[in-house]
């Protein structure tokens, strides 16, 4: 998967943060509510890491100001750093200066924090949402890229190492033009154990969730037919 080329990153927190990169990455196909949550959860990682690693001074936010007496709201006075801010500070510092893509993580990142319609639409695995879901973790890898590229040397984002969950991708097989599944390839791909498999997969649009091997959170369905032997 893509952000393995990152393992030998060095920064604050190294662990957690390419846990929640990989597990974005894990979800794009089978949970696109979790994909972006993770892709926002990483993102705010690197920005406290990048800010501590670099020891500057973190911009505060803001307080609110009543609209009647013109004074500041005591409750949103000396609030802690939240992302805006720790964005707002990589980008004065210029740790990263990829505004566009921060902005979009945080954005879609937003909508998986609150209980409400948007936050239920994401549950769904659909195109729309798997294309939104993608779009979070190439700017999360852009973002990377940006800070850690240099360094390592790494590629740009492959769309063809994005795992089914835990399985990978070995080759995608364009699909026939009568084939009726999501997106345009059929997948060999391979468990954990080595296993290899030939992969179709269906997504429904649907609000019910339903538990399957594949994820929870809308209806995913999958064509998975054993290889006896090693696909190359």
């Amino acid at each position: 998967m893509n952000f393995d080329n990152f393992d030998g990153i060095d920064i604050v927190d190294k662990i957690s943060l390419l846990r929640n990169c990989k597990s974005a990455e894990r979800n794009i196909m089978i949970s696109p509510y979790n994909a972006i949550a993770n892709s926002r959860a990483a993102l705010e990682i690197l920005c406290k890491g990048l800010i501590k690693k670099n020891n500057v001074e973190q911009i505060k936010p803001q307080p609110k100001i009543c609209k009647n007496c013109n004074m500041p709201i005591e409750d949103t006075v000396n609030l802690p750093p939240n992302l805006a801010t720790m964005i707002d500070t990589c980008l004065k510092e210029g740790l990263f200066t990829n505004e566009d893509a921060a902005a979009l993580i945080r954005k879609n990142g937003n909508d998986t924090l609150h209980a409400n319609k948007g936050a239920q639409k994401l549950h769904v695995v659909n195109a729309k949402n798997i294309e939104k879901a993608g779009s979070c973790v190439q700017a999360l890898y852009t973002l990377f890229k940006e800070v850690f590229g240099q360094e390592l040397l790494v590629p740009d984002f492959d769309l063809n190492k994005v795992p089914f969950g835990y399985y990978e991708i070995v080759r995608a097989v364009p699909k026939a033009p009568n084939e009726v599944i999501c997106g345009d390839n059929n997948y060999f791909v391979k468990d954990p154990q080595e296993n290899y498999y030939y992969f179709q997969v269906f997504h429904r649009n649907s609000m019910e969730e339903r538990d399957n091997e594949l994820g929870a959170r809308g209806v995913l369905t999958g064509n998975k037919i054993k290889e006896e032997k090693v696909i190359y």
